[in-house]
């Protein structure tokens, strides 16, 4: 089976006026969220006048009181703030037909952040989980779960799987960047956890990651460039690895443009990616030399 690409609007950074810079050959669906509100009928008129398939990153558009998500932290008043923004996203999913809503899981504890008890934790994800898998059902749309931390109660291929074992409507979206940084602070194995969550893995966001890159330039586009002995992301291993576990996996790449080079470095990125994996397909096709 091909692989599938899609990009993120993560590349135009949230400017609605560049949209059409999403129309990119050989991709053909796109995943936004994190525009305007007045934003909304740009985004639909894009998608209608293209007719694209497409995802939504909750949130669609970051209305006033937006803040980070806290769907696992010990707070229930910021968990409840968290899946009314959710919701508002599952009302465009289903209005406007979108594949998938995508939201982070679990909140985030960086280094200073207040402890808080496993056992809070996980009452709070699965409270939050119970919310993911009615608003799912009422609305019709799939809901995956991006990998995000570090939160120590919540972080390992384990935890992910337990989670997506009791509510199993939920899919899975490894993000490849977050794993890296995770496995920078953690020392988890980054392959074994992509290759554990593989067939539970819907989508994958695509873009590499160093500690201080990803501080100064956020998402850096995935690069032959930027390799692993250098403490990069090891792109083709991790692409290897949620394919062979799902061949279906839809690749979307989520680079910005900041890092040096631009749009000429991550269009070079995306074609890389791109022949990478036809010759992988080549090779499994072919299968082993006798």
């Amino acid at each position: 089976m091909p692989a599938r690409f899609a990009i993120a609007s993560s590349a135009i950074g949230g400017d609605a006026s560049r949209l059409s810079e999403l129309l990119v050959p050989g991709i053909s669906q796109v995943e936004l969220g994190f525009f305007r509100p007045e934003d909304r009928p740009l985004l639909r008129a894009f998608l209608l006048a293209n007719g694209l398939p497409f995802g939504i990153h909750d949130p669609l558009v970051k209305e006033a009181d937006f803040a980070w998500p806290r769907f696992t932290g010990p707070d229930e008043g910021e968990r409840q703030r968290s899946l009314r923004h959710l919701e508002r996203s599952m009302v465009v999913a289903a209005e406007w037909g979108a594949g998938y809503v995508v939201v982070h899981l679990p909140s985030v504890m960086l280094p200073g952040t207040p402890e808080q008890s496993e056992a809070r934790t996980w009452e709070m994800a699965r409270r939050s989980g119970e919310a993911f898998s009615a608003l799912s059902e009422r609305y019709g749309t799939h809901i995956l779960i991006e990998d995000v931390g570090p939160n120590p109660n919540f972080q390992t291929s384990a935890h992910y799987r337990k989670f997506l074992t009791e509510f199993p409507s939920l899919r899975f979206c490894l993000d490849i960047g977050h794993l890296k940084l995770l496995a920078i602070r953690t020392g988890i194995d980054p392959l074994e956890f992509a290759g554990d969550l593989a067939p539970l893995t819907a989508t994958l966001h695509l873009y590499s990651a160093r500690l201080p890159e990803y501080n100064e330039f956020h998402h850096v586009a995935a690069h032959p460039s930027l390799r692993p002995e250098d403490g990069w992301a090891d792109v083709p291993a991790i692409l290897k690895a949620v394919l062979s576990g799902n061949p279906d996996c839809l690749v979307v790449f989520e680079h910005n443009l900041y890092y040096p080079g631009g749009a000429p470095f991550a269009a070079e990125g995306m074609a890389w990616v791109q022949c990478l994996l036809r010759e992988w397909e080549k090779s499994r096709a072919v299968g082993p030399k006798r």
